[in-house]
């Protein structure tokens, strides 16, 4: 009887998170899936306090890869809306993060290898190295609200487009690290894990500022370009264009001689009983300084005014009418002329991100909780939810929905 009243609070606690879930957005999962999962060697990367039940531990090579992008509510796309199977309701996520970017992320991790023992029952000491790739696209949502309705709405005569968040980026490095947790009391478990990182490459352009100025009659365009690089080769040629016969090599690529840096991930648990645990993390603070193989493109400020084209229908007109459009483009393309200048070296920021967690078990197989993440961007910190139900029928099997 016990048991099945351990087993009714436990789904009802992770139903009840989930109903509110359905009506509330989730901008991601930033890998908390994995959070406090059995034995995963991804779940110590989340927090170094968390460390393998077992007195030596090796792991072979293996690769960990986090997609991130905006997220609608579960209603949104679930729920149906006047007789139609679904909907993305793109008009509340304008209205509610107007003057917001949209992020878009893809992490790769590939482990090389990790090792660790126990020298005893309280501690425990780690050595690990890994390839890490990290990608970002930040668009405005307002662009999106152009691309969807036009200039035309009441939106953009009350307010100009801010296209400065509009980036991308890119960052490689290869990692080494050292970890360390311990037990502290009979209660807390504390640890830190510190990483020399050697920059790959890099490239930067989340610097640059764009504002479009949009009414009914006229669009004028405000730009200050800059873009940053590390062991990439240079990416216009003597003229100022685009370079045609740009060849990026993957063996020189993965030179790990361009920057270097630290990192920390810091880590506890806190568990006032056998059945309930507390965790919190902090992980990869620390960037990398670039200070090889550089190149830096600035171009700015500039102003470009467009009022539209005449037409009318008929041959001549229609003729005339691209004339104007190629002469607009042309005018725009010098206009905004982008040109490489004397390389300094930059620093690149990790993704800093943190986890508060609560986890309960309800029984020796069974336990239930919830993650609270969150990830640093250019310009802001996101954060998401997330419950679970994991059943662990054995030591080798383990299944967890969230």
């Amino acid at each position: 009887m016990k048991r099945q009243k351990l087993w009714s609070i436990a789904l009802g606690v992770w139903s009840a998170l989930f109903c509110g879930l359905m009506t509330h957005p989730v901008w991601a999962q930033f890998g908390q899936g994995t959070y406090e999962f059995g034995s995963l060697p991804q779940s110590w990367q989340m927090n170094p306090a968390h460390s393998p039940n077992a007195r030596v531990f090796l792991a072979l090579p293996g690769i960990t890869g986090r997609f991130y992008a905006p997220a609608f509510s579960l209603s949104d796309v679930l729920l149906p809306v006047n007789n139609q199977q679904s909907r993305l309701d793109f008009k509340s996520v304008f209205e509610s993060k107007a003057g917001r970017a949209m992020d878009f992320s893809l992490s790769t991790q590939a482990e090389i290898l990790q090792l660790g023992f126990s020298p005893n029952q309280n501690s425990y000491l780690g050595l690990g190295s890994g390839v890490v790739l990290q990608t970002n696209l930040q668009l405005p949502v307002d662009l999106l609200r152009l691309v969807q309705n036009g200039n035309a709405g009441a939106y953009f005569r009350e307010n100009n487009l801010n296209m400065s968040q509009m980036g991308v980026s890119a960052l490689a490095y290869l990692q080494h690290h050292i970890a360390f947790s311990r037990d502290v009391g009979a209660k807390w478990r504390v640890g830190g894990r510190i990483k020399y990182l050697q920059g790959m490459f890099a490239l930067d352009s989340r610097e640059s500022k764009f504002i479009l100025h949009a009414s009914t009659d006229s669009i004028r365009l405000e730009s200050n370009t800059l873009i940053l690089t590390a062991g990439i080769p240079a990416l216009l040629n003597d003229s100022g264009g685009l370079a045609s016969n740009l060849n990026i090599r993957m063996a020189d690529l993965i030179q790990t001689n361009r920057g270097s840096g630290l990192g920390y991930d810091l880590g506890a648990s806190f568990a006032p009983s056998e059945k309930l645990q507390f965790s919190m993390s902090v992980i990869d603070l620390g960037g990398i300084t670039w200070k090889q193989d550089l190149h830096t493109y600035a171009g700015g400020p500039y102003t470009y005014s467009f009022y539209g084209v005449n037409y009318t229908l008929n041959i001549d007109s229609l003729n005339n009418t691209a004339e104007q459009l190629q002469s607009a483009t042309d005018s725009l393309l010098r206009q905004f002329k982008v040109k490489e200048t004397a390389a300094k070296s930059f620093r690149s920021s990790l993704r800093t991100g943190f986890h508060l967690a609560a986890s309960f078990k309800a029984s020796r197989r069974l336990q239930c909780g919830g993650i609270v993440s969150g990830m640093s961007t250019h310009s802001a910190i996101r954060t998401a939810f997330t419950s679970y139900l994991q059943w662990n029928p054995s030591r080798f099997f383990q299944l967890r929905t969230s």
